[in-house]
Parts: structure tokens; C-alpha cells; sequence
């Protein structure tokens, strides 16, 4: 066994050091707080009928989206597509103030072909808001 553990039947258990006085942690877990995301982020704000690009295409570049919320302020149908004219859902029929969300789960939900970007399209002009976390590389 490596120094400093003991063993237990068939567990291993690490011996650690006592915490110091006046420590933030808790138990024997510290919680590191990132200074900088790891998503980019960006207000999902749609009103008009037809496309609305949620995530602008760059040329040799994917959007991979990894989470999604939104709310729709009347009856609308709503299709999530790949560029202008690769749709990645099927019409989705929506209630007022309907909502999607889509939480992490360390897959994208979607992903775009290079250089296109992440559209939303509505089949009437109908306020729909939320916000979307996506990489772009």
C-alpha cells in the first residue's frame, strides 16, 4: 500500500491531513469557483416569422449546443436548424408560454456543419426569449 493509507477488509482509505483552522472547506472537499466559463452565452431574443439566427456561422467552424432554454410568448411552431436549410428537429408545436430546456449532459444537443450557423426558425411572428450556451470551433 502507498504511505499514508490504511486498509480497511477490501477498501483502501486514504489518510489525509487534518483541515487548518479557519479553512473555507467543507469536510475534505474544496469547491473551486472558475473565474472564466467555459460556454460561450448569448440572450435568445425572436420575433419575427421564418429564420432567426441564434449563432452566427464562421467559416471552417461547428457550434456544438450543449444547453437551451426558451419561452414562447404565443401558439407557435418551432424548428431548430443547421444553417438555413438543414432542419435538426421536426416542427416542434407550441403552446403559449410554452418552454424548452435543454440541460447539460456532456453531449451536444445539436451540432452545426462547418461554417453554418444555429437558426431558429417560427412559423409566425411570435416573442420567444430565453438563453443558449454553445462552443464554436
Amino acid at each position: 500500500l502507498p504511505a499514508g493509507t490504511n486498509n480497511i477488509g477490501d477498501v483502501d482509505v486514504l489518510t489525509l491531513p487534518a483541515l487548518p483552522t479557519g479553512s473555507n472547506l467543507i469536510g475534505r472537499v474544496q469547491l473551486d469557483r472558475p473565474t472564466a466559463a467555459n460556454l460561450s452565452s448569448a440572450s435568445i431574443n425572436a420575433a419575427a416569422s421564418g429564420d432567426n439566427t441564434l449563432v452566427a456561422g464562421v467559416g471552417g467552424q461547428t457550434v456544438r449546443i450543449w444547453k437551451l432554454f426558451l419561452v414562447v410568448n404565443a401558439a407557435v411552431n418551432i424548428i431548430l436548424k443547421d444553417g438555413a436549410a438543414t432542419n435538426l428537429t421536426g416542427a416542434m408545436n407550441m403552446l403559449a408560454s410554452g418552454a424548452i430546456v435543454l440541460d447539460f449532459d456532456g453531449e451536444p444537443w445539436f451540432v452545426t456543419s462547418a461554417g453554418n450557423g444555429f437558426v431558429l426558425n417560427l412559423s409566425a411572428a411570435v416573442q420567444v426569449s430565453g438563453r443558449i450556451y454553445y462552443t464554436q470551433s
